[in-house]
């Protein structure tokens, strides 16, 4: 449970990083994986609870 949780963290840290960084044009495909991160997240956490 943990991990899956540190990890999403990371995704999301790594994600505003990245789009700090590169700028407008890789702003679709990084939400892209936000939204991926947080999907796995939600079935995570409804598989726990």
């Amino acid at each position: 449970m943990f991990f899956s949780l540190e990890h999403t963290k990371k995704s999301i840290v790594q994600f505003h990083s990245l789009l700090t960084l590169k700028g407008p044009r890789l702003n679709l495909l990084m939400y892209a994986s936000l939204v991926q991160s947080v999907i796995s997240l939600i079935l995570v956490a409804e598989s726990i609870f």
